[in-house]
């Protein structure tokens, strides 16, 4: 029995079928493409067009004003470095003398009523010191050098000069960088900035006035502070424990300048 000839319309049918919707598809997916591009390059343009309306927005008026304000400071606490320096023939020696030395000086400085978390080691050094002949240049007898420095805060100023004689009296041979500062500059900031935004506004008011305008709300306000530096008076003196007795040292603390900038810009009515 022979085979059934194929249905050639049903073939025809699903082929174009097929191929109606392929093609379907494709076009779909180039509207899609189209309509990607078509909003990409409107938003493209609405955000040059929205800048375009920044850059030439007219600036609104304003003022910019910048007030100062002054703290004058008395220091109330000084830092000191105390440094014991010792020679011997042997290195053993040379930290045995040393060691001895600067723990009379650090008695004698407690004794002033300074505390212990107030004495702090900053520098300890040894090394050897070779002496060499100034004719042959051929070296000669070899000592050994320890340094020991310590740093000292203090707080009550007015035995301040009398505390630096009794640690050279003690072996303290070399003493230099006292440092007056202000412990707790808080609230001289807090007043300096005070009277830098009342400067400012003073300033503002006045400008506004002379010009005819009215002022309206602070835009912007920034502020600088410029911390004054320690104090630094160079006292060297030297002796160690044959050093005869001596007066209380004059001490001067001076003056610290606290200054705060402030810049406050005001829009104009």
């Amino acid at each position: 029995m022979s085979s059934p000839l194929p249905d050639w319309n049903d073939r025809i049918s699903t082929l174009f079928a097929s191929k109606i919707g392929y093609n379907i598809r494709e076009l779909f997916a180039s509207i899609e493409r189209l309509t990607e591009k078509q909003t990409t390059r409107r938003l493209s343009c609405e955000q040059n067009f929205f800048s375009y309306q920044l850059f030439y927005l007219p600036q609104l008026p304003s003022l910019s004003v910048t007030g100062t304000g002054l703290v004058y400071l008395t220091p109330d606490v000084a830092y000191i470095n105390i440094g014991v320096h010792t020679e011997e023939p042997t290195a053993s020696a040379a930290v045995s003398a040393n060691n001895d030395q600067t723990q009379q000086v650090i008695n004698s400085v407690k004794s002033f009523g300074v505390d212990a978390k107030d004495i702090r080691t900053t520098n300890f050094s040894i090394y050897p010191n070779t002496q060499y002949d100034q004719q042959t240049g051929k070296p000669g007898s070899t000592t050994y050098v320890v340094d020991n420095t310590i740093y000292v805060t203090v707080h009550q100023l007015d035995k301040l000069g009398d505390l630096l004689d009794a640690t050279v009296q003690a072996g303290a041979n070399n003493v230099n960088s006292i440092q007056f500062d202000v412990f707790d500059k808080t609230s001289a900031i807090q007043q300096a900035r005070d009277q830098a935004v009342k400067d400012a506004q003073t300033q503002a008011q006045g400008l506004a006035s002379a010009s005819g305008v009215t002022l309206g709300d602070v835009q912007t306000v920034s502020f600088t502070n410029e911390i004054p530096q320690p104090v630094t008076d160079v006292y060297g003196k030297g002796g160690g424990l044959a050093a005869a007795p001596a007066a209380s040292v004059p001490i001067n603390t001076g003056q610290l300048t606290l200054t705060v900038t402030v810049d406050m810009t005001y829009e104009l009515k």
